[in-house]
């Protein structure tokens, strides 16, 4: 599952190409701070007679060649490209910090729509578990009321509890269904895909030392996170695009 969600999840797919167009968008900013290059080629061919007065001239047949190149560097552009090539780049590293967000989810979502599958599944097999006891149920309070043993109060109240399951049945039905439908849409395949697991043990798995002292678990969690990261990077770029304003000064 974790892996069909990294290679088909729409989101995660959308920051990756967010990220791809701010590294575009940096390397186009980084290219201000590079010369123009020029280049030209002339070829000129004289044919004729120069005359210098009545009584000099000469004939005139030839071939001129040029070719130039040129850089213009922008040394004293007061710092404005400076400032938004780095403006640029901060907003190039927050994008990438977006991706490690989105990617840090899909793996969050894929687990958590897994584990809500695999709970209505259970919750599915223990009602058809208590359908088919409630039918027997009914059956046995039929033939003792037949043979004269029981009551048809106890054939009712087996009838009610008949009743009352299938509805459960029914109900849980419709969320194992609910559950389907969310994981194929996190996976980015056929919403009518019929999806179940083969596996319904459920093991214990420690994902935090349970020695771990909360300012360290706190601290580690600060400096991973990359919404953090995103939000911090994204305010050096301002800082920076704010600085590009003032820098012909």
């Amino acid at each position: 599952v974790i892996a069909k969600a990294i290679k088909n999840n729409l989101n995660l797919k959308i920051s990756k190409q967010n990220s791809k167009a701010a590294k575009w968008k940096f390397w186009n900013k980084f290219g201000d701070l590079l010369p123009d290059l020029s280049m030209n080629l002339s070829k000129q061919n004289r044919d004729g007679t120069f005359y210098l007065n009545s009584n000099f001239q000469s004939p005139i047949d030839e071939t001129i060649s040029s070719a130039g190149l040129r850089l213009n560097y922008r040394a004293f552009s007061g710092g404005t490209t400076t400032f938004l090539a780095l403006s640029e780049r901060y907003f190039r590293d927050a994008v990438d910090a977006k991706e490690q967000s989105q990617y840090n989810l899909t793996l969050l979502n894929s687990v958590s729509l897994y584990l809500d599958l695999l709970k209505s599944q259970a919750s599915l097999n223990t009602n058809m578990k208590a359908l088919e006891r409630s039918k027997t149920n009914y059956d046995l309070a039929s033939k003792f009321l037949k043979a004269g043993n029981g009551t048809k109060f106890d054939l009712l109240q087996a009838d009610a509890q008949l009743a009352r399951a299938q509805q459960n049945l029914i109900e849980q039905e419709a969320k194992f269904r609910e559950a389907e439908i969310n994981l194929s849409e996190h996976l980015n395949i056929e919403l009518n895909s019929a999806l179940k697991i083969s596996s319904e043990e459920i093991r214990m798995i420690n994902l935090i030392d349970d020695g771990l002292p909360v300012n360290e678990f706190l601290k580690t969690s600060f400096e991973n996170n990359p919404d953090i990261k995103a939000a911090l990077k994204n305010k050096k770029a301002v800082a920076r695009q704010s600085f590009s304003t003032i820098g012909a000064f």
